[in-house]
Formats: C-alpha cells, sequence, structure tokens
C-alpha cells in the first residue's frame, strides 16, 4: 500500500510537470513544479536512507555528461555571470535523469502513458485558451490579427514562440498518431474517430501558427506515418491495398489537372505565406555566416557558456548583420549554438544524445521516437532550442522518459 501511495504521488508530479511545459504565461509555474518533483524524490530518498543509484548501464548519462560539459565550459569564460544564468537554464540535464535513476522501480509503463496524455491534454488546453482570448479581442476590440494572421499574435497570451508551440503540437501528433498505430485493433470506431479528430485538431492550429521550419517537420512525419501504414495495409490484406492504391492514383491526377483546384491551392498558399519569407531565409544564412565565422577561430573547445553571445555579437559587426545585434540573436541553429559554446567536444555530446534517440528507434520501433528525433533535426536546424527554457525542458524530460526501459512483465 505504502508503495502505490507514492508510486501515485509520483505519477501526479511527473504529470503535472509535463502538463505545465505550455504554459509561460503563469510565472515560473513549470519550474515550481519540477522543484516539487525534485524535493519528494529527495525525500523518498531520505526516508529510504539509500541516495545511490543503483542502474549499472546508466541510461541517461548522456545528458549528465551534457551538462557537466558546459558547467566545465565556465572555466574558460570571461563573463562568468552570464554563464551562470545559462547554467541555470540548463539544470533539467541534470536533474531529470537524477530524478528518473532514483524513482525508476516507481515508474511503470502506465505512468508513462500519463505523462504523455497530461502533455496532451494541456497542449489542448492552451490552444483552446489562446483560440478564446483570440475571439474574445475580436469582438471586444476589432483586433483580428491572432485569428487571421495566427503566429506570434495568435501565442503572445501564452508567452510562448510559435516556433516551439508547433514543436509541442507536432509531438502530441506524433504520439497520438503512434497510439492509434498501435492499438487500431483494440479500438472501437469512437475511440479512433476522437483519435483523429485530436490530430486534425492539432494539425489545423500548426498551420496556423505558421511556423515553416514545423511544416517541414510536420511533412516528414506524415510521409513516415503513410510508409508504415501502407506497409501495414500491405501486410494484412494486399487486395485492398492494391485498390487504396489505384484511388490514391486517381486522386493524385485529379488534383494535379484539376484548374480549380490547383488556382485555390496557389491563393491559398500565397495568403499563408504573407510573411517575407525570402527576406527571412536571407537573414537566418546572414546569421549563420556570422556565428561560423566564430567558430572558426576556436573550434575545439569552444568560447564557454558565458561568452557565447559577447562572441556572436563580435562577428555580427564583422560581417554587417547589425539586426542581429540590435536584438540579441542567438545562432537560429542549435548546432552552431552548440559549437560557439563548446566547440567540437560539445557538438560530439549533443549528437551523441540525438542519434541514441534513432539508436532507440531501431531497437523498440516505437514511432513516436523517430518522430520525436525528426522533428528535434528540423527544428534545431533553424532554432536555438536549448537556449530557452521551453526548449531545454521538452527535450530533456522527454528524452529521459523515451530512454527509461521499463520491464512490461512488471506491468
Amino acid at each position: 500500500m505504502i508503495f502505490l501511495e507514492k508510486n501515485n504521488i509520483i505519477t501526479v508530479l511527473l504529470c503535472l510537470v509535463a502538463f505545465t511545459m505550455p504554459f509561460g504565461f503563469v510565472e515560473n509555474i513549470n519550474s515550481f513544479s519540477i522543484i516539487l518533483l525534485l524535493v519528494y524524490t529527495i525525500y523518498i530518498s531520505t526516508i529510504q536512507r539509500n541516495f545511490l543509484i543503483k542502474n549499472k548501464k546508466l541510461l541517461q548519462i548522456l545528458p549528465v555528461l551534457y551538462f557537466l560539459f558546459l558547467v566545465f565550459s565556465l572555466t574558460y569564460s570571461e563573463q562568468s555571470y552570464q554563464g551562470i544564468k545559462q547554467i541555470e537554464k540548463n539544470l533539467s540535464f541534470l536533474l531529470f535523469p537524477l530524478i528518473f535513476w532514483r524513482l525508476d522501480k516507481f515508474i511503470t509503463h502506465n505512468t508513462k502513458e500519463r505523462i504523455i496524455l497530461s502533455f496532451v491534454i494541456s497542449n489542448i488546453i492552451a490552444l483552446l485558451f489562446c483560440l478564446f482570448y483570440a475571439i474574445k479581442i475580436y469582438y471586444l476590440e476589432s483586433e483580428s490579427d491572432p485569428l487571421i494572421k495566427g503566429s506570434f499574435y495568435f501565442t503572445e497570451i501564452l508567452d510562448l514562440h510559435p516556433t516551439y508551440f508547433s514543436m509541442y503540437l507536432l509531438f502530441c501528433i506524433s504520439v497520438v498518431g503512434a497510439y492509434l498505430y498501435k492499438a487500431n485493433l483494440r479500438l472501437n470506431l469512437f475511440k479512433k474517430t476522437v483519435i483523429i479528430l485530436t490530430i486534425f485538431f492539432f494539425l489545423g492550429f500548426i498551420l496556423h501558427l505558421r511556423s515553416r521550419s514545423a511544416i517541414l517537420a510536420l511533412i516528414l512525419i506524415v510521409v513516415f506515418f503513410t510508409y508504415k501504414i501502407i506497409i501495414y495495409v500491405y501486410k494484412r490484406n494486399r487486395r485492398i491495398f492494391f485498390y487504396t492504391l489505384f484511388v490514391g492514383i486517381l486522386l493524385f491526377f485529379f488534383f494535379l489537372f484539376s484548374t480549380g483546384i490547383k488556382n485555390a491551392f496557389d491563393k491559398y498558399t500565397q495568403a499563408y505565406l504573407q510573411r517575407d519569407t525570402g527576406g527571412a531565409i536571407e537573414e537566418r544564412l546572414d546569421n549563420w555566416e556570422a556565428s561560423l565565422g566564430a567558430v572558426s577561430e576556436s573550434y575545439i573547445f569552444g568560447y564557454g557558456i558565458g561568452d557565447s553571445q559577447k562572441v556572436r555579437d563580435k562577428y555580427f559587426y564583422i560581417h554587417g548583420f547589425d539586426v542581429g545585434i540590435d536584438n540579441k540573436y542567438n545562432s537560429h541553429n542549435q548546432f552552431i549554438e552548440i559549437l560557439i559554446i563548446g566547440g567540437i567536444l560539445g557538438l560530439i555530446l549533443l549528437l551523441s544524445m540525438y542519434f541514441k534517440l534513432l539508436l532507440l528507434y531501431f531497437k523498440t520501433q516505437d514511432i513516436s521516437v523517430l518522430c520525436f528525433f525528426t522533428l528535434l533535426f528540423v527544428i534545431m536546424t533553424t532554432e536555438s532550442i536549448l537556449v530557452r527554457q521551453h526548449g531545454i525542458v521538452f527535450f530533456s524530460f522527454f528524452y529521459v522518459l523515451f530512454n527509461k526501459r521499463i520491464d512490461e512483465k512488471k506491468n
């Protein structure tokens, strides 16, 4: 009974961490939930008089090594204060592995599913909150930007960057889609309908948020799920497979040669891409060119976590990228970002964590792991997601959760 009580409390606290991730507008609520989880973990260790980690394989050691390397980079940073502030943001890479190690026997397969469900529900609530707020100011203040333009206007009330919010929604689509794929035979028609409607609900808002990197990641994820479904149908019933394939080819050529549909699609695409796409891409390229110039001067250890912004601004100035200095831009590419901070050694640690996910997919064949890998790769190419709390907590928490080995026999 004591075990069950502890298990329930731990499940609630872990679900609370996942649930509070999208709600940046509530002051430090996610940080507070992490602190609660940490305090309870220390309490469990104290009453059991055991602070040792017995997991010999230490599956989550890579995030800890990454964090320790960031701490080490403080030793050659001139701006120690800025470095300490960044270290505080990155504490999740240390805390989550230690917490999951210590609470290993309390975290079951059902716990993992509830954590993911909590995250999905929280994103639905966050979207509805943004939607109701957009409707409210439209009718009361005649402000139409959140409803019509989406993007930053829609997520401003949450204090959440639209690319990060899109990343959360993509993850929700991935885990919900993976559940539908795995549990298809066990679900009745009503449950399947609800799940499919939820996926389309998330899909619609991803389009509304207008993050180009998220759209690219979405396309890749849709292609992968389509491939898995085709293989599944082919193995179960080849007649249905070829019939579906034939119908799909007919529809493809119908849409391809239908002038009305093509014109409507072009009109929608132009309206959707009203943002200055060319200017944004050119700005990214200028940023990357300047940032890579900084890397070339110290490519083994980088400049340290405290000096990255100072060094980047220096090379922005050299390359005439004044807008980057004025707006204190990061590198808008996580791989370049870590090269400036920690050089090749830091990049190796980041890539080791990243490709561990790919190895995990090949071992478990869990579709959601591959989707997590895909969306991180695409978004890390255009955003430095590990310099913001929203990105750091999301990556470190679900990375450790996916790498948590669960003995299915115990469940």
